[in-house]
Parts: C-alpha cells; structure tokens; sequence
C-alpha cells in the first residue's frame, strides 16, 4: 500500500453542545448477546425505568460539564493515497493546545464519545487530549464494506488511518508534542499493531518515536482460538432483523436489558449510550462498518482461527517498545480478563491492573477509577502531581 498523504480541515466549536458467581452470571449474557435478543418479547419500561441520565448522576454529571466546557475543536483529516481510497477522519480535540497529547481510540460499536468522562477528567488537568473516530463510526466516513474493501476494516487498516490522522494533526502544532495513547477493546488491537507491523513502524516512525507510553483498557487480543458466539450473532444481525424488531417496539427495549446485563453489578447504564447503539443498529453504513470490524477483528475462516496469519502478528508483540498499562474489569465476559494476563506477559513493558465488580466498558462503568489510574500512570514518568481541580473529581 502506497504512503498515506493526509488533508486536513480544523472548525473551531467552541465549548461542546450537547458474590463472583452471581456476578458471572449477570453478565454472561453481555450487551453482545444483542443479537440474539433483538426479537425476543418486549420487556415493558425497562429503558424508561433502568437507565440513567448522565447529567443527574455523579461523578457523571461533574465529568461531563468538564467536559463540555473545556475548549475543543472537530478536524476532519483526509487520509489515503496509493491503493488507498480516501477516508476522511474526525478527531476532535480538547482542552488547552499545550504540552503532550493523550490521544484516545474506541472500540467497535461505539465512537469517540465514549471518552466523554476521561477526557473530562483530564482536560481538568490542563491535559490536551485528541479523540479519534475511527472509519465507519461517529463523524469519520463510513465506505460500504464490500468483498473487495473488508479489509478497510481490519485493525491493521485501521491503524493505518489513525496514524495519518495523528501526523497530520501533530504537523499542526508548533512545538514537538509527546505522545500518550490510550485505547480500549478494539482499538487496543490497532494501537498495539501500530508497533506490531513492521510496515507501520517503517512508515510512521516520525510518529511512533513520539510515543511515551500506553494505557489500554481491556485491549483485544487477536490470539484466540475460537470466535465469540454472540459476536458472531450481532454481526450477522440483518437490516430485515432490526426493522421488524423496531416495529415490533421490542429493539429499544432488549437492547436496554441486554446493555444492563452486560455490565458490572453496580454500574449504571446511561441512556445516552443506549442511544447512540440504537442509532448505529438502525443506519445501515454505520451498522454495516460495525460488522465488518467484528469479521476482521481477528483472523479467521469459517469460524476457525487463522494461525498462519495470527501467528506473525503475535510475533510483532515484542516489538510494543512503549510503557503500558494494561487494565481489565473482573466481570469482563467480552473478553475475559484471562487475555488480559497473556498480553501483559507478552507485550516488552506491560504490566496489568484489574478492576472489581467491573464488566467490559470500564470507562463507562467506573470513570473515577479509570480516571485515576490514567494519571498516576501518566505521573509516573513525568513527576508531576495531579492538580487539586482534577482530585475534586478523581477522588
């Protein structure tokens, strides 16, 4: 593939708009089970009632008018050239444009908002932090997945496209900025084969020199031996599923209840988030993107794991040269925290946190912890002490 060339259009916004068994078994069935649960029967008021208002509730509420006050700006980046085709990135950038920047990358089925509450926590500290969509989610675009193009998806291609979002962006400041990345699910998969693909390093090391150090937050392994079932399930879902689902008034619903169960025991579900993955089920592209990611997560065929392709990726591994935590909810049955274990054992500079009483999304489930220990890591290198404006939140 040929070298990326990047475009790039900033738009100032200003501030923002807008007991261990029982436990497992709460959270078995996961808000990935969705899928199979899309036409089960209604299950009257559980949106209405379960879910939370985020600007109600703390330390919710506190995190996201940090955040929403905090100045930022949406850039859309174009990134392609070669092979490639075009794909415009947004990135939106928030807090003061100062010192080393924290940029964030998300998983499947979500996008760049799912930082809302770290990204509030740290623009409290006078952090610069970069959140990224990556293609097919939030505002970046999102090209139809095809037989030919599926592999615009992967995590390999996808991190190809955040690094030339992040070149272009870093050529826009006037110092020469650290980098810190941090990345959760999926996009720990891309950010760990930024340094894992001897290809990417070559081409972007004027950018991965940059890098300090990594937090990732329940990052996907691709070394796994058989897929998920109910991953399997929500990326077969069809247009014909979700549509009758709708107008059966059971789609709102389920997905409530399967998004509840797939937490952790104490951890309110926001409606907000609800939402947003009601809006990606019912937009084809946005759905489509999100199915193409889960099929080229990891690399398969026919259900079966393709160790001929995995094994050099794993390979890579020993070349992840950056400091990184690795942290990881004990509830996890997305991806067990087993995974967790192996990716510290394997990646150079890694070691591993576990969070209690925490399922898969745990920047969702528990920011003020994720919260602290982003910046203690972060502290760690440089010596500084958290400003007493942010401990009101952390703490």
């Amino acid at each position: 593939m040929g070298r990326f060339v990047a475009e790039t259009r900033r738009i100032s916004l200003g501030p923002a708009r807008s007991g261990v068994p029982e436990v497992a078994a709460r959270v078995r069935q996961g808000v990935w089970s969705l899928g199979a649960q899309l036409l089960g029967a209604r299950r009257g008021g559980v949106y209405e009632r379960r879910l939370s208002d985020e600007r109600t509730l703390e330390p919710f509420a506190s995190l996201v008018r940090a955040f929403e006050t905090a100045p930022q700006h949406l850039t859309t980046t174009i990134t392609g050239g070669g092979l490639s085709p075009l794909v415009r990135i947004a990135t939106q950038e928030i807090g003061e444009r100062q010192g080393e920047v924290i940029v964030c990358v998300h998983g499947v089925f979500t996008d760049r908002t799912m930082w809302r509450y770290l990204a509030g926590a740290m623009a409290e500290q006078g952090r610069n932090v970069l959140l990224i969509d990556l293609p097919g989610c939030g505002d970046s675009d999102k090209p139809r997945p095809t037989r030919r193009n599926r592999a615009l998806y992967a995590p390999g291609a996808l991190a190809r496209r955040v690094l030339a979002a992040l070149r272009s962006h870093l050529r826009t400041r006037k110092d020469s900025p650290r980098v810190r990345l941090v990345a959760h699910s999926l996009g720990g998969a891309v950010v760990i084969r930024m340094f894992a693909a001897a290809a990417l390093r070559q081409e972007f090391a004027d950018v991965l020199e940059r890098v300090d150090s990594m937090l990732l937050l329940a990052p996907l392994d691709v070394a796994v031996n058989k897929e998920n079932p109910d991953l399997t399930r929500l990326r077969r879902v069809s247009n014909i599923k979700i549509w009758s689902a709708r107008g059966l008034g059971t789609l709102r619903e389920n997905l409530a209840s399967a998004l509840l169960s797939g937490c952790g025991p104490d951890a309110p579900v926001m409606r907000r988030e609800a939402d947003h993955k009601l809006r990606v089920l019912t937009h084809t592209p946005s759905r489509l993107a999100m199915q193409a990611m889960l099929h080229q997560a990891v690399p398969h065929e026919k259900g079966r794991p393709r160790w001929d392709k995995i094994e050099p990726i794993v390979a890579g591994y020993s070349h992840v040269s950056p400091r990184t935590l690795i942290v990881w909810g004990e509830c996890d049955e997305v991806l067990p925290v087993s995974m967790g274990y192996k990716l510290a054992a394997q990646l150079p500079k890694a070691k591993l946190v576990t969070l209690p009483r925490c399922g898969h999304s745990l920047v969702l489930e528990q920011p003020r912890e994720v919260a602290r220990l982003a910046e203690r890591f972060l502290c760690e290198r440089t010596g500084d002490k958290p400003q007493p404006a942010a401990e009101a939140i952390l703490v």
